[in-house]
């Protein structure tokens, strides 16, 4: 008789190590507003991100900025705070141009064509999207 067909151990779960340590909160925002294009959609938008400013850290969260989401760039409102809290924020430069959106870049903020960008988005795998 052949005792490997006999053997019924079986390994179900492998011993997992946990990593505590901090990871990176990517988030990627493709519009202006959260759920339907209208007031209350905007006004869900601004609660995310406001709640979203108060558990940012500098070192952690990673921000992707394209489509009608490059609208709140100029507003110089609550997308401008969150930024600052950022560590690293990508904006697509061909949304920028579509909407006819300025940015100045620098310090923690650049802008990359739709290539870069979404290399961008699969490198990080945002965990939110709005």
């Amino acid at each position: 008789m052949n005792r490997s067909q006999n053997n019924t151990e079986i390994e179900v779960f492998h011993e997992i190590e946990i990593d505590d340590s901090a990871k990176e909160l990517a988030v990627l925002i493709s519009h202006d507003y959260y759920g339907d294009d209208n007031d209350f959609g905007r006004t869900l938008l601004a609660t995310f991100l406001d709640t979203l400013i108060s558990k940012a850290s500098s070192d952690n969260l990673v921000l992707l900025i394209n489509g009608s989401a490059v609208n709140l760039l100029s507003s110089g409102g609550i997308l401008e705070e969150l930024i600052s809290v950022s560590g690293l924020v990508y904006v697509c430069s061909d949304s920028l141009n579509a909407y006819g959106i300025d940015l100045i870049t620098g310090g923690n903020t650049v802008a990359v064509d739709s290539h870069a960008f979404f290399e961008e988005v699969l490198k990080y795998k945002p965990c939110v999207t709005v």
